[in-house]
């Protein structure tokens, strides 16, 4: 939809808790489940046509845009995860950060607007089963 107001595009169907536009408007991209593949996959997309330009498998954050126009997410592998960032030109994604102790990157992170810091939540993944009992 125009930010001014208007008649609303559909850009077709998604499951999706964070849709994204790019910073020059021409791309958006979004977190989806792939239940076929049982993970989620960063899928990007023309703004314009909707046309399906990159998939990205085993993201764990929803997509944030760095000011450069490289889509950045949090991926994990074995418990480790790490920031990483996709440049829109169809290059291989780039590792931006390398822990290499267990440990999960929090859903929100942000770049300072002039694109040379990142700022995260990093730590432990701890679980708590509690079992209430109705009185």
């Amino acid at each position: 939809m125009p930010a001014a107001g208007g008649m609303a595009e559909d850009l077709g169907p998604v499951t999706s808790d964070a849709i994204t536009l790019s910073p020059d408007g021409q791309r958006a991209a979004y977190r989806n489940f792939d239940y076929k593949a049982n993970h989620y996959v960063l899928e990007i997309h023309s703004s314009s046509d909707n046309k399906f330009l990159q998939s990205i498998p085993f993201m764990n954050s929803p997509p944030v845009w760095a000011p450069d126009g490289r889509i950045t997410y949090a991926k994990s592998d074995n418990g480790i995860a790490n920031m990483w960032a996709m440049p829109l030109d169809g290059g291989k994604p780039v590792q931006l950060t390398h822990f290499t102790t267990p440990g999960i990157i929090a859903r929100q992170f942000a770049w300072a607007a002039n694109g040379k810091e990142l700022v995260l939540a990093r730590g432990p993944v701890n679980s708590d089963v509690v079992l209430f009992s109705a009185k």
